[in-house]
């Protein structure tokens, strides 16, 4: 009788073995990052080509695109050819750059303002803000309602690319409108725009009523704007991009030594 040599029945039943077995699947390959997911946090700017088209309460308009090759501004005031009174007017246009601190803070904000949903409004009468956004991602457009926390800031933001007011003269005027209150103090909104008052809040008897307001305009530097420094806390108060000038984003026009009378 024969004997088969050991190593040979092994040697043959391992071969016998890997013809049997599929061959093993290659590795998975790793998950490709989503470019809407690398875009880095919240609050970055989003990637070219972007819009923010912004109508304060008085009808001024705000628009700042990026591109790729620029970053832009433009300032777009009503002027009495188109304001309901025939008499007010926003100022001059201005246009210039805008650079990355003041593109970072301006989508910081429009965020915070797109997401504070319990101060939205849902139509747009005098006093409300009106954003429209275009982006990669996507379009949208929402409303802040008059006296919210992300209508002043935003607005205080937008006045820095628009420029200190004009010195007024001490002249006195009188205006007719809605007596409203909003963080910073007293606003009248009038047909065509919202004047600050010289008051802390109405009182009862004339908030929400139409009122007539005699005084003469002074300017007031008194919001509460900073320029935000990286790495430091949270402090409260409007954030301004770095190069703001600090004395015109403060400042705001107000209608002071009044008298006023309620009309309905």
């Amino acid at each position: 009788m024969k004997f088969r040599r050991p190593g040979i029945l092994v040697a043959a039943a391992l071969l016998l073995t890997a013809c049997k077995t599929s061959p093993s699947e290659p590795p998975p390959a790793a998950p490709v990052e989503s470019p809407m997911t690398a875009t880095g946090p919240a609050t970055a700017v989003p990637g070219t080509p972007w819009s923010v088209s912004f109508s304060d309460g008085s009808g001024n308009g705000f628009v700042f695109r990026g591109t790729p090759d620029a970053t832009t501004f433009n300032y777009l005031p009503v002027d009495p050819a188109r304001s309901s009174s025939g008499t007010y007017s926003g100022g001059s246009p201005r246009s210039g750059a805008l650079d990355d601190d003041g593109a970072q803070a301006l989508w910081e904000l429009v965020l915070r303002c797109r997401d504070a949903k319990s101060e939205h409004a849902t139509t747009r009468s005098k006093g409300t803000g009106a954003f429209d956004l275009s982006a990669p991602g996507g379009n949208s457009s929402f409303l802040l309602a008059l006296g919210s926390a992300c209508l002043r800031d935003f607005g205080t933001f937008a006045r820095s690319y628009r420029g200190a007011p004009a010195p007024a003269a001490a002249t006195s005027q009188t205006f007719e409108g809605v007596a409203r209150n909003a963080k910073s103090g007293a606003l009248l909104i009038t047909d065509d725009a919202e004047i600050w008052v010289d008051l802390p809040e109405w009182p009862d008897a004339a908030y929400g009523k139409r009122v007539k307001v005699t005084g003469h305009f002074g300017a007031r530097e008194d919001l509460p704007v900073f320029v935000p420094e990286e790495g430091q806390p949270a402090v409260a108060g409007i954030p301004v991009p770095a190069g703001t000038d600090l004395k015109a984003a403060a400042t705001r026009r107000v209608l002071m030594d009044i008298k006023w009378e309620v009309l309905e």
